[in-house]
């Protein structure tokens, strides 16, 4: 199946030094069981959606403010 992408409206997250901080995302994804995937959830893109704002605000709370500025373009 082919790569798709999802853009995720900016989120906005406290880094783990406090602080504030509005991040955009694209995610590219994959389904490789599409079958699974509709038998697990509903609506796909909004379970994808939920999953990845609630990962990316935990991977920014965890992250100091001077270590998200040195990776952000390791991650794009």
């Amino acid at each position: 199946l082919r790569t798709q992408s999802l853009e995720v409206e900016p989120l906005e997250a406290y880094s783990k030094d406090g602080i504030y901080l509005t991040v955009d995302v694209t995610l590219n994804h994959r389904v490789s069981d599409p079958v699974r995937l509709i038998s697990a959830v509903q609506c796909a893109h909004q379970a994808l959606r939920t999953a990845a704002i609630g990962s990316i605000k935990e991977a920014v709370a965890e992250t100091r403010i001077f270590d998200v500025i040195k990776k952000r373009h390791d991650l794009a």
